[in-house]
């Protein structure tokens, strides 16, 4: 059974959404009333954390901002993290500005997301046995569509609209059929800690569950039932493919769920745009480790 990691560069490379070093850019339009306020407080906190922490990374900032902020700028972050990796994702609803539903009929057509979908079509659908992300953003969400994947169960319900931008609740419940079964160990602009949506709402209202990569092992509970997805994944997976990952030495608990649950691993797979070989033998010590580098990749 083969499976997938999914880091950030995968993002980049299908739809250049920013890495985590690029996330602060500020680069998002003003498309709701008030997005200036937010947008201008959340700079501010950001410029000044930057002075007094010039070699702290952006996880550094978010995990800041999670810990030791109150709530409105916890909102605040939320808001801007969900819109910076939907920017090419924005539609409008009726009365009101939304992120694309995972079955929009507008997402088949975006030549991102067919460059996404067109990777995994590199593998046999059936052989799939489930795909790890730390992404918050939802370009496999598009890719796969509500029948092609799921978060939990078959069958899954997710809260929100159906796919009719004009008639948002038309089709709805709104059910995710597929078998491909997609962990987001890191959260997700789709997800408020409590329940899956059917797009990024909860992400531009505010109130998405984002979790930074810590040097901490302790695991939000919020999203324990991922990780334990991610874990039964790697454990039934005898060849495992990675995208765009880091393996940032201070994300422990992500390369611990790697080492630890992978001894059914025969073959890696590495994408990437630099070698990433020497940090890729530390935790799979005597699987085969391959490497393409993303230039060299053939997509039809």
């Amino acid at each position: 059974m083969v499976s997938f990691f999914i880091g950030a560069g995968f993002s980049k490379w299908s739809a250049d959404l920013p890495l985590v070093h690029q996330l602060f850019d500020f680069n998002i339009s003003e498309i709701r009333s008030g997005d200036r306020k937010w947008h201008d407080k959340l700079y501010s906190e950001k410029e000044t954390w930057q002075r007094s922490h010039p070699n702290e990374n952006n996880e550094a900032f978010i995990s800041h901002i999670i810990s030791d902020k109150g709530p409105r700028l916890n909102n605040y972050l939320s808001k801007y993290i969900a819109r910076r990796l939907s920017e090419p994702f924005l539609c409008s609803t009726l009365g009101s500005i939304q992120t694309f539903m995972f079955d929009d009929k507008k997402i088949k057509s975006l030549d991102s997301i067919k460059k996404a979908k067109s990777f995994f079509g590199l593998y046999e659908m059936m052989e799939i046995g489930g795909i790890i992300t730390t992404n918050y953003d939802l370009v496999l969400e598009y890719a796969f569509g509500t029948s092609g994947f799921r978060y939990g169960r078959r069958s899954q319900k997710v809260l929100g609209r159906g796919h009719n931008p004009l008639f948002p609740y038309q089709h709805t419940p709104v059910n995710l059929t597929g078998n491909i079964l997609i962990s987001k160990i890191h959260g997700s602009i789709s997800f408020d800690g409590a329940n899956y949506w059917s797009s990024g709402i909860c992400g531009l209202n505010g109130n998405a569950l984002i979790v930074p990569p810590s040097i901490e092992k302790n695991l939000n509970i919020a999203v324990q039932a991922e990780w334990e997805n991610a874990a039964n994944v790697l454990s039934r997976s005898n060849e495992l493919i990675v995208f765009g990952f880091n393996f940032k030495p201070y994300d422990i608990a992500v390369l611990d769920l790697l080492k630890h649950n992978s001894g059914n691993v025969k073959k890696v797979t590495i994408y990437d745009i630099e070698s990433k070989f020497e940090k890729a033998r530390q935790i799979w010590t005597s699987a085969e480790i391959i490497e393409i580098h993303i230039q060299n990749m053939t997509i039809v």
